[in-house]
């Protein structure tokens, strides 16, 4: 049992390690990131998103974790984007690149599926205040999916809302509904939080309505707030410091696959000063 614990801990830091030497967070070393290449965009419109979404998808990779490439998205402007409920990558088939969100406006879906999805060895930052990522009404898919190892996403600051979830009647798992509405991790993904908001999303799903992590994904937060979401969208949302009574977490929930005593999840909101992160003996699961 020991050996376990310490097995699975080990596998998280090393992941979470992993996620800072590519987003280049506070903490990572910068003289382990080797011939960094960075590629700009303005963009004040759609035509101007998907432009830049093109030529990400058509650009170089990079070829390690220490040498990658990274695209800055500078945001300036609020507009709409197409959803896509396809598993596929946003970035398409580059590998080792970070894609930074900067800027200021509001980013909306204006179609059913996800805003993001990400594969193995693509990395997604957030990292302005002034930006938001605004989901959809009635939408099918998590607002940002994170799948395989290397995938990641960090949200250093920024606000996630407005991504309500119901049952897509089209998928094999009918009168199901996506987990997560914000934020979903699978297949040895990670999510690192240390700054931003994640309020006021939904799911009929009753597992995690703003954060899901599935028994092979990673996550943790040092910073930012999650509210206001719930994982049963019979609930009323909750407000800020506010628990509801959903059954297996308005804020975050981590499964633990086929060994249900291992399900951990948090009902309640997560301030600023409540860290968390996929450890079975961390004291802020479970209220």
């Amino acid at each position: 049992m020991k050996k376990t614990k310490w097995k699975n801990c080990l596998l998280i830091l090393a992941a979470l390690y992993a996620l800072a030497a590519l987003t280049g967070c506070e903490g990572s070393s910068s003289d382990n990131q080797i011939n960094l290449i960075i590629e700009e965009f303005s963009i004040t419109n759609t035509s101007e998103w998907n432009a830049a979404l093109n030529s990400i998808r058509n650009g170089s990779s990079g070829t390690s974790i220490s040498n990658r490439k990274t695209y800055i998205l500078n945001i300036n402007g609020s507009f709409s984007v197409n959803g896509f409920t396809t598993e596929t990558s946003i970035f398409g088939n580059t590998s080792y690149i970070t894609v930074m969100l900067r800027g200021n406006g509001t980013i909306t879906l204006n179609s059913d599926g996800f805003m993001f999805l990400t594969r193995s060895n693509q990395i997604l930052v957030m990292d302005s205040s002034n930006l938001t990522l605004q989901g959809r009404n009635n939408n099918i898919r998590p607002l940002i999916s994170l799948l395989g190892a290397g995938a990641g996403f960090e949200l250093r600051a920024g606000t996630i809302t407005g991504n309500h979830i119901i049952v897509d009647v089209n998928t094999p798992q009918e009168n199901t509904a996506y987990p997560g509405s914000a934020v979903t991790i699978n297949n040895g993904a990670s999510f690192l939080m240390s700054g931003g908001s994640i309020a006021g999303n939904s799911t009929y799903s009753p597992f995690g309505g703003a954060v899901y992590i599935s028994s092979t994904g990673y996550f943790a937060k040092t910073g930012g707030i999650i509210y206001g979401n719930t994982g049963d969208a019979n609930e009323n949302i909750a407000g800020i410091g506010n628990t509801i009574s959903s059954p297996s977490g308005h804020a975050v929930y981590w499964s633990g696959g086929s060994n249900p005593s291992n399900n951990r999840f948090r009902n309640s909101t997560l301030d600023t000063t409540d860290n968390l992160s996929t450890s079975l003996d961390h004291p802020n699961w479970g209220s």
